[in-house]
């Protein structure tokens, strides 16, 4: 070990250091890191990143976190302008959704009106099941995991099944 910190020009074990300094790999606490290539993507065409404009900007904003240098005709994205861009993208993305979110919400709210949207179904469960799991997860037998797991729920909608059982009981 003090060889390959010599090497590298360390006289102290810092992994993350060490990573940066070499080209060799190190694979130990389930750490794996590897030296980032430059990559290059040239995109003749916005459109073939999705056919909507929140698609596009969460894609393009993707490319640009990876690292990648993006080029079209019109602009080109590499590290002297990455900050700008994801930025300026950013708002975009921000924007769009912001506005998908209240359309999406106003057709639910008329849909309610109409009487056409009555919102998800509950998770059927088996009554004798979920006490004995309760009374079990109560004596802290099994935890709130395991118990879903057994009902094949998720822990917070066990949670919340155990809350309107306490409720109710």
């Amino acid at each position: 070990m003090w060889e390959l910190l010599e090497a590298c020009g360390m006289d102290y074990l810092n992994r993350l250091e060490w990573l940066i300094r070499t080209d060799l790999t190190y694979s130990g606490d389930r750490l794996y890191a590897c030296r980032l290539e430059q990559r290059k993507s040239t995109i003749t065409s916005i459109s073939k990143l999705g056919n909507r404009s929140a698609v596009i900007c969460r894609n393009i904003l993707d490319l640009i976190c990876s690292g990648v240098i993006i080029e079209t005709d019109e602009i080109k994205i590499d590290d002297s302008n990455r900050k700008m861009y994801y930025d300026l993208f950013m708002a975009l993305y921000r924007t769009e959704r912001t506005y998908l979110d209240r359309q999406r919400k106003e057709g639910v709210r008329m849909a309610v009106e109409n009487g056409v949207y009555k919102g998800r179904k509950r998770v059927s469960i088996d009554r004798l099941k979920l006490e004995k799991l309760i009374d079990e997860y109560e004596r802290r037998v099994i935890t709130g995991e395991q118990a879903a797991k057994e009902l094949a729920i998720s822990k917070s909608t066990f949670i919340r099944r155990y809350r309107e059982y306490r409720k109710n009981s």
